[in-house]
């Protein structure tokens, strides 16, 4: 029997309530499902039995139309069986369906077929409506031009006719597995006309979206068409490329898992040849930088990482410098993008080591984009790191490569890439002002946001226009709280707000989460300076928005920042308030991001937690004369400052007055209980 607590259970038990209903038996049923398959009910009604029992835990979208259809359930009968741990899938498959149908209708596809490879691209992009979407538009648009393909060419025998008009009458069906099947067994009996079997085999594994067929059939299909050994590097590569390409440009992560999939097996193919093998791995961890970079998690970083690290091993300096180098800048990359997650510094470090050693070869005089090139990434190398240190050297360092960077690129020659730098150089900037506390930097930062933004703009890069609006509003955020101009503040809630509107939860769910968190700090800075609970409650919800997908698990960096913010918004609204709610969950949430922002890893950001959760402590404290936890907080507070001591750390400037408050908080907690204690 199946799981009573599945959907697949629950909806068994409609499908046999609703037959009962209608006085049909299961072989009657079973005829009107299946018409043409089984006319008498007969053959397929086990299957009816087994459905309605809930062996079937998930049915799939076609197999629930199919009983939808064949005994009148509403959708909304349907969709009252759907809990939350169905939701996300089966409204991604609803999604799917909606936002295709009249594009599937004007193809003159089938609803059957638009359905079946609907839920496919559903399964493969979980939670990812807008890349599920360019996957399913991609499949239906290479279903019709395959339902076009009358005609075949002369190389096709009858029995491949044969076969490949079946397959379309099995997709027409919606039966795309079946249809994939078919092919397969045919190709051992069938010599002629394998090429165009190959090329319909590939559009059958874009429907079904599997990636291990698509590369299967690319394999044997360059075999076919290139058989000298020779030649067959050239024909995979160029595969290769085609698959990359759209998946990179167009966004499609099926594509790009075929491109990697297809240069994981030229690598081993080749990996007697030495050059090939170093050209085969270093695509390799190119495209899987292009997928890791999408994604939440750092397994496909940590590939890329271990790819470029081989391919190293292929290719010395002393035979072939620039190849040796581009693949030590490449390389950087890998370690920049997954330092960016850890929490810990010495990818970054290993990042800076491999651009300063490509930058001996890649010379300015050798060749000067190359030279810019490695300089812009190891600036942001630099500019990473020194976000995570004390001081400001690493940061005024990162400045000077971005500088060097600019005197290659320029707007004239390659203007999307000159705005790049000048955000990156606007990163900079506003980094340091933060750590000087200087109003100018962060002045020169807003002028090189605004600046990029005049390239950047929303019809041309839509994303790059949303990163752009977002350190816009970061440099303003800055401005606005130091000057506590809330112009300026009004002026960077535009702008996350704005960036918002491309930096969607679907389309890019890290950055939207990034920039929810800089909203609502922006919301937080406006109504502590307005007294406003509105603008506080707004940042509140902001912060926990991007909890949704800044989780520990994947990014613990983040998810420590995201806590520090969502704390800092509770015990601001807290202040406000009357009771001790607040405060006393921002306590709870602040001691959470002190299991990531400790003492050895981030002392000062460790040492402004530990003070902003004393402060908190002292206001619940005050407010319910509780003696105990004020005398903790003055504790917490003093060994903070201790340990910032023994650690050779500047003492943080809010620590000295969050003393003096808690001493007098404790003074006069004391003298109130000896004044009861006496009465």
């Amino acid at each position: 029997m199946g799981n009573s607590d599945s959907f697949g259970s629950r909806f068994g038990a409609l499908v046999k309530r609703k037959r009962t209903q209608q006085g049909l038996g299961l072989a009657a049923l079973s005829s009107r499902l299946y018409p043409r398959e089984d006319p008498t009910g007969e053959r397929r009604a086990p299957d009816v039995l087994k459905f309605e029992n809930g062996q079937t835990k998930k049915p799939r979208a076609r197999t629930i139309r199919l009983y939808q259809d064949a005994l009148g359930i509403a959708q909304e009968e349907i969709d009252a069986l759907v809990d939350h741990t169905d939701r996300p899938q089966w409204l991604l498959t609803m999604q799917l369906i909606e936002q295709k149908a009249d594009l599937a209708k004007k193809l003159q596809l089938s609803t059957n077929l638009a359905v079946e490879i609907a839920e496919r691209y559903a399964e493969g992009n979980p939670g990812d409506l807008d890349g599920a979407l360019r996957g399913l538009e991609c499949a239906l648009q290479v279903a019709a031009e395959e339902s076009a393909k009358d005609t075949l060419s002369a190389n096709t025998d009858d029995a491949v006719t044969a076969v490949l008009q079946r397959v379309d009458v099995l997709n027409h069906e919606g039966r795309i597995d079946d249809a994939a099947v078919l092919i397969s067994e045919e190709e051992v009996r069938v010599e002629a006309g394998l090429i165009r079997l190959y090329d319909k085999g590939i559009a059958q594994a874009i429907l079904t979206r599997n990636v291990d067929a698509a590369v299967c059939y690319e394999l044997k299909k360059s075999c076919l068409d290139t058989p000298e050994p020779a030649r067959q590097y050239d024909s995979l590569r160029g595969a290769f490329i085609q698959w990359y390409k759209r998946g990179n440009e167009k966004g499609l992560n099926f594509d790009a898992e075929v491109a990697i999939a297809i240069m994981r097996r030229m690598s081993e193919r080749f990996a007697q040849d030495r050059d090939k093998k170093h050209a085969c791995l270093n695509n390799l961890g190119t495209a899987l930088m292009t997928l890791g970079e999408r994604e939440n998690d750092t397994v496909r970083l940590e590939e890329a990482r271990v790819a470029y690290l081989a391919a190293l091993k292929e290719v010395t300096r002393d035979r072939a410098p620039l190849q040796w180098a581009k693949t030590q800048m490449n390389f950087g990359n890998a370690l920049t993008a997954f330092g960016k997650r850890e929490n810990d510094t010495a990818r970054l470090q290993e990042a800076v080591a491999a651009f300063r050693a490509a930058l001996e070869e890649r010379t300015r005089e050798r060749e000067p984009l190359g030279w810019a090139t490695i300089q812009m990434n190891l600036g942001t190398a630099l500019s990473t790191l020194g976000e995570r240190e004390n001081d400001t050297v690493r940061l005024e360092e990162a400045g000077a490569a971005y500088v060097n960077a600019l005197m290659e690129v320029t707007r004239e020659r390659a203007p999307l890439q000159w705005a790049a730098i000048e955000m990156n150089l606007g990163v900079v900037f506003a980094r340091i002002a933060r750590r000087e506390n200087n109003s100018a930097r962060f002045e020169e930062a807003v002028s090189a946001f605004r600046s990029a933004l005049e390239v950047r703009t929303r019809d041309r890069v839509p994303l790059d226009w949303a990163e752009a609006q977002t350190s816009l509003g970061t440099a303003l955020s800055s401005l606005g709280k130091r000057e506590k101009d809330t112009n300026r503040l009004q002026e960077a809630v535009a702008a996350f707000r704005a960036a918002l509107e491309e930096h969607t939860r679907d389309r890019v769910p890290l950055q939207w989460a990034r920039t929810q968190m800089s909203l609502g700090n922006a919301l937080k800075a406006l109504g502590e300076i307005e007294t406003d609970t509105a603008h506080l409650e707004e940042a509140v919800t902001a912060i926990r928005l991007a909890l949704k997908e800044n989780r520990r698990d994947s990014v613990p960096r983040e998810w420590a920042r995201n806590q520090m913010n969502l704390g800092n918004a509770l015990k601001a609204l807290g202040e406000i308030e009357t009771d001790t709610a607040r405060l006393e969950e921002a306590i709870t949430v602040i001691g959470l991001a002190l299991k990531e922002m400790t003492r050895n890893r981030t002392p000062n950001e460790w040492a402004h937690l530990r003070c902003n959760q004393a402060e908190a402590m002292l206001s619940v404290a005050e407010r319910c004369a509780d003696l105990t936890l004020a005398q903790n907080a003055l504790d917490q507070l003093i060994k903070t400052e201790a340990a910032m001591c023994e650690d050779g750390h500047a003492v943080v400037h809010e620590l000295a007055s969050s003393i003096d408050r808690a001493e007098a908080i404790v003074a006069c907690l004391s003298r109130s209980r000896e004044s009861t204690s006496h009465t």
